[in-house]
């Protein structure tokens, strides 16, 4: 049973640098905070050679609570769309519920601004883990993810304004 979870944030910013934003290694940890027992993030690793995303490639994601995420990037359509899996690393109680999640960033034009509507798909282990990740997801992930959206929000738009001040001089 697929258990979703969705966030949605309009960004001022058109849909490129949000996407650019998005997919730069390293910009996602410092904004996930986690909430409850969704632990939040401390940095993540690019396996060796690699400095940029790429369809395919695994990186390891380290969690405040010791967890080390394993995610497979399976979509990078700029500016739209960007994807991926997680395939292992979760810490109980979600490692005992769920076999992976899929998860999507897509961006939409919204005039001058950009909308982010960020899914995460559980992909829980039978009927009877389905209640359980379902009130994980509610209660904890969703604000999580909220919250995580507000600070992508006021990080872009703080990069926006140090942009004009530069053009200014």
């Amino acid at each position: 049973m697929i258990i979703n979870a969705v966030a949605s944030l309009p960004i001022p910013a058109a849909p490129e640098q949000v996407y650019d934003h998005l997919t730069t290694p390293h910009t996602f940890p410092p904004v996930f905070k986690g909430y409850g027992p969704v632990p939040g993030m401390q940095y993540e690793e690019l396996p060796a050679g690699h400095s940029a995303l790429g369809i395919g490639l695994v990186r390891h994601v380290y969690g405040v609570d010791g967890s080390v995420l394993a995610e497979r990037i399976e979509t990078l359509e700029r500016p739209t769309l960007y994807g991926y899996t997680i395939l292992g690393g979760l810490t109980p109680p979600l490692a005992w519920l769920v076999r992976h999640a899929d998860v999507t960033w897509r961006i939409h034009a919204e005039g001058e601004q950009s909308r982010i509507v960020w899914r995460y798909a559980w992909h829980t282990r039978g009927l009877l883990t389905a209640a359980p990740v379902l009130l994980i997801t509610r209660l904890f992930l969703q604000p999580a993810m909220r919250q995580c959206l507000q600070r992508i929000r006021a990080r872009i738009a703080a990069q926006g304004q140090a942009a004009e001040v530069r053009h200014a001089y």
